[in-house]
């Protein structure tokens, strides 16, 4: 009875618990209220399985004490694989209507950034000319036309992020590409 109890309550596990899954350290479980039983031991041996010990005296042992604490009062009490919820790589069912707006999205982000970029290269030339006289050294000029092409730089990795992004998006009933 007890056991299922623990199986219930590692069911509804946290990151905290996945840690606990991960780690060899021993630890107390807790009940739902979030107390913990410190008269139950758990241990996770690496591969997913966690073995149970309980203290001879259960709920009523005096556990402050060194001498209850004595490793000849702890009983194995078993094994316990939780359920996997999520296997590693497995595909989580999305809603159709959120791929299609997420799609949507996107191809508005791509079509902004494209205008944005076509914008920048515009100013960019235009600046080259306003810029080029005599009377400004040649250093100042490159650290104002280093800064424009930075930022033109960095307008072009979101665009390549669009692309990316979209490559993410599920292949089925996908429209081809509005640019």
């Amino acid at each position: 009875d007890l056991l299922a109890g623990i199986h219930d309550t590692a069911e509804e596990s946290s990151e905290e618990d996945t840690n606990k899954m991960k780690s060899k350290k021993q630890f107390h479980p807790t009940d739902k209220q979030g107390n913990e039983l410190e008269w139950i031991k758990c241990k996770f041996g690496g591969q997913g399985t966690c073995s149970i010990k309980m203290h001879t005296y259960g709920e009523n042992a005096e556990l402050s004490s060194s001498y209850y604490n004595a490793d000849h009062y702890w009983q194995e009490k078993g094994q316990f694989s939780p359920k996997i919820l999520f296997h590693k790589g497995a595909q989580k069912k999305v809603n159709q209507r959120l791929i299609e707006s997420l799609r949507e999205a996107l191809l508005e982000s791509r079509k902004e950034i494209k205008k944005i970029t076509k914008q920048i290269e515009d100013k960019l030339a235009q600046f080259k000319k306003e810029l080029d006289n005599p009377f400004v050294p040649d250093n100042i000029l490159s650290i104002a036309l280093e800064s424009v092409e930075s930022q033109l730089e960095d307008i072009k990795l979101r665009l390549k992020d669009c692309d990316r992004l979209e490559s993410l998006i599920p292949k089925t009933s996908r429209p081809s590409p509005k640019s």
